[in-house]
């Protein structure tokens, strides 16, 4: 085939050849994404990130199965939430120019004034909200996670702190189902609930829902007031050096461990008797 010939043959399918290509690379990015060896070295691409909310919008074509419920009503709680619109750009200055790979640090955290309503309820104050969790898929679209603060004359259901999280980075059931295995266990564990949330009279979608770790809740489930350790987000599963815990009624986490010391060392080192 000369280069004639050739150029007539792409002009001809150029439609079925642009489809091709398309395709393939949706593919390969698929399986390059879905592959944690490769996935850091996709991520890092500047054209993968400018086709990344494409491919993410490719998953949930298969969502299309669920249009019937749009027309049903929905029997989830409904929150009603007010921003000023400076306070929401406050909040977004500190929000990382990358949206992939970098971190919400607590330095970065902060809280700006709204208005919470629940219509069932009549419950309806000024509260402090921020958004919530370290890691981008919190706040790197237009859903994103939050944290309130009710105030201390008027907290909602009892409770002070709440958290509103995309349910995606939960696995959706698995922490719920968690939790109900915790409280059969007779362990401490937190109630948590799907609610929609809209905020400045835009419907957020479903959001993963339950009470922040404070005193408060201690109180309520008749436990005394005292740390509660848990392993920082950025590091994963549990480590031996207690630096790689805070405590989550700490502002910054950073307090005294020696209690999580003396856990560690009684769970790695002790005999089995005194371990009883």
């Amino acid at each position: 085939m000369n280069l004639g010939t050739f150029l007539k043959f792409i002009k001809k399918h150029k439609v079925q050849i642009l489809a091709t290509f398309f395709i393939v690379f949706i593919l390969v990015g698929v399986f390059a994404l879905k592959n944690s060896k490769y996935r850091v070295l996709v991520l890092q691409q500047p054209i993968t990130q400018h086709f990344l909310h494409t491919y993410y919008s490719f998953r949930k074509v298969s969502d299309i199965l669920f249009f019937p419920y749009f027309f049903t009503k929905s029997a989830l709680p409904t929150y009603n939430v007010s921003i000023n619109t400076d306070n929401i750009a406050r909040l977004n200055e500190k929000l990382s120019d990358d949206p992939i790979f970098s971190k919400l640090e607590e330095e970065n955290k902060f809280f700006v004034r709204a208005n919470f309503a629940d219509i069932t309820s009549e419950y309806d104050e000024r509260v402090k909200i921020r958004y919530r969790g370290l890691n981008a898929n919190h706040w790197n679209s237009l859903k994103k996670s939050y944290r309130i603060a009710f105030p201390d004359e008027h907290y909602f259901n009892g409770v002070r702190l709440m958290n509103f999280v995309t349910p995606y980075d939960r696995a959706y059931f698995v922490e719920p189902l968690n939790m109900y295995r915790a409280k059969k266990l007779g362990l401490i564990d937190l109630e948590m609930y799907f609610s929609r949330l809209n905020i400045n009279g835009n419907d957020g979608g479903v959001y993963l829902t339950f009470e922040h770790w404070s005193p408060e809740f201690l109180a309520k489930k008749n436990l005394p007031e005292s740390p509660l350790f848990g392993v920082q987000d950025e590091l994963g599963l549990a480590h031996t050096n207690p630096l790689h815990y805070k405590n989550y009624l700490d502002d910054d986490g950073t307090g005294n461990k020696e209690e999580i010391q003396a856990f560690i060392e009684l769970l790695h080192n002790s005999d089995d008797e005194t371990f009883k």
